[in-house]
């Protein structure tokens, strides 16, 4: 069983004042890591931050555990920068072999040199704009035997670079590519293609990256 929580912000000066952080993408995490069932869990907790037109932004979170609502509550003054009401449904996911989906995916696609993960797609006066485009489209279809599924058409766009405190003593910086997929996509294998619903795509799961959404065709 998937569960989706949907976390609202208050259009007020207490939620334009959170969404107005520098380090954002941290405070959401911190924020949706009080959703685990106590303090000592350390459960997989994916999410992304959502943007649309004429919207307050709002943070859908999946999680592969039943999410501690008032947990999250009691462990933050919440009532001033998040609505009363945090919306939740469970979704039981068996897909079968040839069915479509739309999906939806902010990844941090990375590759590995010298030992470390490092970020690919990142502009630089050494790449031209076609090769970066390259490596991104490269990542994406190196998943698709691993994770389950074909691309049957996407886009995507290069959203930001986010430079990010990834610790409470703000001592330790990390560098994140956000990129932004979308498109339809076939299942080829269920039993993989469920484990990547409920483990995500790429790294840096913990900042609002890897939640792949779908809706069927």
């Amino acid at each position: 069983m998937i569960y989706y929580t949907k976390i609202e912000f208050k259009p007020n000066m207490d939620g334009f004042k959170f969404l107005g952080k520098k380090n954002l993408n941290y405070e959401i995490h911190q924020l949706v890591e009080n959703l685990q069932p106590n303090m000592t869990a350390n459960d997989r907790i994916l999410w992304r931050f959502e943007e649309l037109k004429d919207r307050m932004p709002f943070v859908l979170v999946q999680t592969n555990f039943l999410p501690n609502i008032e947990r999250m509550k009691s462990h933050l003054n919440y009532n001033k920068f998040l609505k009363d009401e945090i919306l939740f449904k469970s979704l039981n996911l068996n897909s079968i072999k040839g069915e479509k989906f739309f999906f939806k995916l902010r990844a941090n696609p990375t590759k590995t040199k010298n030992k470390k993960r490092i970020p690919i797609g990142i502009p630089s006066k050494e790449k031209l704009f076609e090769t970066q485009n390259n490596e991104i489209s490269t990542w994406l279809k190196n998943k698709e035997t691993l994770h389950g599924f074909s691309i049957l058409n996407y886009d995507f766009y290069n959203e930001n670079i986010i430079e990010m405190n990834i610790s409470k003593n703000k001592e330790i910086s990390a560098v994140f590519n956000s990129i932004l997929f979308s498109g339809t996509l076939m299942v080829h294998d269920p039993e993989k293609f469920k484990k990547t619903i409920e483990n995500g795509i790429g790294s840096a799961k913990g900042f609002g990256f890897g939640l792949l959404s779908i809706k069927k065709l």
